[in-house]
């Protein structure tokens, strides 16, 4: 059996992850080069990486990117209900349901029910654009395009908390444009989105197995298990980390593939972001106060230090 070659920048397709179950996820390796080559690696470790286009209608691309929205919206549907119907409850219902509970409200009609109802209901069909129980991609990927088309104002946060990934503002993300691991140069907009806070592992022999022609984990019998050595286990195992055939999350090729590998220097630069994310040190904020005093300070040491 050949042995798939792996390096520390590897990009490997069919990864699952629990943080992205709708998604077909990559997982590029940060294995160390040198313990690689030198063979002292039991385990490759990988960062789980999305479709950059794919991450940005998750639940968690798009609430980062949309979050200064929705919070507006949520605020506004929260006044607009107050004294009515709880928001709690009236964000944990189905459209539907929410819909139904807001026309079915006791208003007195001096209060001007009818507008009342009307406003409320408005306010509720913009805050359930971007959030509401059971939203689906396709949900999302409407809602941002009208984000876009409906003010520069908008459309330019959402550029700049996407360039912020982009410029390693943002430490948990990383974008990998797709000239750092393929020949293309024209579509400098496509390209990964690397989450270091997914990280998981697998065994050189797992992949080995996974790659290998006509491997099937779920037609193993009695007599697969006695010539190949591949227990039911093991099987169990790979599905949690890669995605077999039996799944309704849109796949590509017949098995896990090695599809390319990071260039250099993208490869040493997500490393440099990587390391500085996985071992970040967080310290107390300090204040507007602090630095205040520390400005006033210059007219003498401030009360109770000492020299």
């Amino acid at each position: 059996m050949n042995r798939p070659h792996l390096d520390q920048g590897t990009i490997l397709t069919r990864i699952r992850c629990e943080k992205y179950p709708e998604i077909n996820c990559f997982g590029i390796i940060v294995t160390a080069s040198c313990d690689i080559a030198q063979r002292k690696v039991q385990k490759y470790y990988y960062v789980t990486a999305l479709d950059a286009k794919k991450w940005i209608t998750t639940e968690v691309g798009f609430n980062y990117l949309l979050a200064d929205e929705i919070k507006n919206r949520y605020d506004a549907l929260k006044k607009e209900a107050e004294g009515f119907i709880s928001i709690d409850t009236l964000t944990a219902m189905t459209i539907d349901e929410a819909k139904n509970a807001i026309s079915n409200l006791q208003i007195p009609e001096e209060m001007g029910k009818r507008d009342k109802i009307s406003q409320l209901s408005d306010r509720y069909d913009k805050y359930a654009q971007l959030v509401h129980p059971g939203i689906t991609i396709q949900d999302r990927s409407m809602a941002i395009i009208a984000i876009l088309n409906e003010s520069n104002k908008k459309k330019e946060s959402l550029i700049r908390k996407l360039k912020a990934i982009y410029k390693g503002e943002i430490n948990q993300y990383y974008y990998l444009p797709m000239n750092a691991f393929s020949e293309r140069h024209d579509v400098g907009w496509i390209g990964l989105v690397l989450d270091f806070q997914e990280l998981g592992f697998f065994y050189q022999r797992d992949l080995e197995r996974l790659m290998s022609p006509g491997f099937d984990p779920f037609t193993l019998d009695e007599l697969n298990i006695e010539i190949t050595g591949y227990t039911v286990s093991d099987c169990v195992r790979y599905n949690q980390i890669f995605f077999m055939d039996d799944t309704d999350v849109e796949l590509e090729g017949n098995s896990v593939e090695v599809t390319g590998c990071i260039h250099s220097p993208w490869r040493e630069h997500m490393m440099q972001h990587f390391s500085f994310a996985f071992s970040r040190i967080g310290l107390e904020e300090l204040t507007n106060s602090d630095f205040e005093n520390l400005a006033m300070s210059v007219n003498g040491w401030p009360f109770g230090w000492k020299r």
